[in-house]
């Protein structure tokens, strides 16, 4: 199978993660390597309001992640991170390195 490089913005629970950012992005680093990928690049990004409640949260801090894996794991990753509770939300994208 071909690998793809992926780029994956996470927005986070702020009141679970604002005192703890690198564990935050540890747990993150954990979800995506227990699904067979390799973390390429990551950072916090930006803490904000949202522009609408979304699961009844009204700010969030986005965390930009770039990883390699197989198109097949990103079910995977994504129910992980839906069942994750620091996480409010997670796009995941091909991107072109």
């Amino acid at each position: 199978m071909p690998v793809n490089v992926y780029e994956c913005m996470f927005l986070l629970d702020t009141n679970k993660v604002a005192s703890d950012v690198p564990a935050a992005a540890q747990k993150l680093h954990a979800i995506l390597e227990r699904n067979q990928a390799e973390v390429l690049a990551s950072r916090s990004w930006d803490e904000r309001r949202l522009a609408y409640p979304i699961k009844n949260h009204k700010k969030g801090l986005y965390y930009l992640t770039y990883f390699r894996t197989e198109g097949k794991n990103v079910v995977n990753i994504e129910h992980d991170c839906s069942l994750n509770e620091m996480i409010i939300r997670s796009e995941e994208h091909t991107s072109e390195l």
